[in-house]
């Protein structure tokens, strides 16, 4: 896959919406979502299980604590822009577009397909 393939597949899944969901319970600690360490997760099971659809569930769970990272982001951003005395940061999210202006700092929260389309 080409480079220029994967932004047409990213842009088209960050525009897309999940599709409807029947939530299950799941052996899974969702509380891992919120952990600042990075982990990997991996799903396995035979085909057909609902693998995909148990991805889609943990995104949705994502969204939702989407706003609560938010919030610890443009804390610990702006705390590093003073630190280097830098004026200017950026946050990537989801979907969201804006500019946020916290005392003389600038904060450009842009979506990921959009930066990825830029890199």
């Amino acid at each position: 896959m080409t480079k220029d393939n994967l932004k047409v597949v990213i842009k088209e899944f960050h525009e897309s919406a999940l599709p409807d969901l029947i939530e299950r319970k799941a052996l899974f600690d969702f509380s891992i979502l919120q952990s600042p360490v990075n982990k990997v997760i991996t799903i396995i099971g035979p085909r057909r299980a609902g693998k995909t659809f148990f991805l889609f569930q943990i995104i949705k769970k994502l969204y939702i604590l989407d706003a609560y990272f938010e919030l610890y982001e443009k804390k610990a951003l702006v705390s590093g822009l003073k630190e280097f005395g830098i004026d200017t940061g950026t946050i990537i999210t989801d979907s969201e577009k804006r500019v946020e202006q916290i005392g003389k700092h600038t904060l450009n929260i842009v979506p990921i397909c959009e930066w990825l389309l830029a890199i």
